[in-house]
């Protein structure tokens, strides 16, 4: 399910690029969620559902959760690590909703 959104695809277009001339395989559409944690109004998002439906193949998203930062002393008792995870909980509960599948790889 693409995420509705009034937009120009002209604009959805300048913001995504190609990392490698490497041709278009079979496979999933993946979007690697990262700065923006969250499912509505998400441009990198749209543009990956945009190109799944193009390539008529599956979207999903990927997230890397890290139990461990240089900057956090313990990530169990940091508050701000703490507030991320209750966070993602309501992205992946959003995805679930939308029937986009969403994936947390453990790390690093």
């Amino acid at each position: 399910m693409i995420l509705c959104y009034d937009f120009h695809m002209d604009t959805l277009n300048s913001r995504g690029q190609f990392l490698n001339s490497i041709p278009i395989q079979k496979g999933p559409v993946v979007y690697w969620m990262n700065r923006e944690m969250r499912i509505e109004d998400n441009w990198a998002l749209i543009y990956a559902q945009t190109k799944s439906v193009e390539f008529n193949q599956p979207c999903i998203v990927i997230f890397s959760l890290f139990d461990h930062y240089e900057s956090a002393k313990n990530t169990k008792d940091d508050p701000m690590f703490t507030r991320m995870k209750l966070g993602l909980k309501l992205v992946v509960q959003q995805a679930k909703d939308k029937g986009l599948p969403f994936y947390i790889l453990h790390g690093p």
